[in-house]
């Protein structure tokens, strides 16, 4: 059917009169479009409360995460902080003393066995070592390793740096034997 533009007059329908009779005709021969939108609206409902579990979830997940993370970083001990670079630096033999001094105040507060307590220990064998007075420094090393390697099985600043310091006791170790036999092969030795 052909519709004509209207000749006389203004029409009385508004938009929202135009909106509600498009409903209306869509709606009064079948129920088809209001199956779908209560469809819609259960499936839209479903996901919120999906998404409202999933969120729900997620916060304790995040909240356990947080309790492991502070624990971790107990259990760990590192220090607060970490020296980047020494600008003043004495002798060996200046800090032993001092060196000394703070090993036996961890070892009294803290224990023979706390990891401060083997890093002060560490920072004496290493005075000792730049000293040249190896005796015994080698098993000191050893055990202050295994000490660190024990609080700290992934390996932090200490065991490397007790690592190092083993390396360095042995490699003076045998320098030291090398020197020794090379005196003793040129000395002739005065048994004949």
């Amino acid at each position: 059917m052909k519709h004509h533009p209207r000749t006389l007059g203004v029409s009385n329908y508004t938009v929202g009169k135009l909106i509600q009779h498009a409903v209306n005709m869509m709606t009064g021969f079948s129920t088809v479009p209001l199956q779908v939108a209560s469809i819609v609206g259960f499936v839209f409902t479903l996901f919120g409360i999906v998404f409202f579990l999933l969120g729900i979830a997620l916060f304790g997940i995040g909240l356990l995460g947080e309790y492991l993370g502070r624990i971790s970083q107990q259990v760990r001990q590192r220090p607060r902080y970490l020296i980047q670079a020494v600008l003043e630096q004495g002798t060996a033999e200046a800090a032993l003393p001092q060196a000394e001094r703070a090993l036996a105040d961890f070892q009294a507060t803290l224990g023979p066995e706390h990891p401060r307590t083997l890093l002060a220990e560490l920072t004496v064998v290493e005075a000792l070592t730049e000293l040249g007075r190896l005796d015994g420094l080698e098993a000191r090393a050893g055990r202050i390793l295994a000490g660190l390697e024990a609080h700290d099985p992934l390996g932090g600043l200490g065991v490397e740096r007790a690592a190092a310091a083993l390396a360095v006791l042995h490699r003076q170790e045998r320098a030291t034997r090398a020197a020794a036999r090379k005196t003793a092969a040129a000395c002739p030795s005065s048994s004949s």
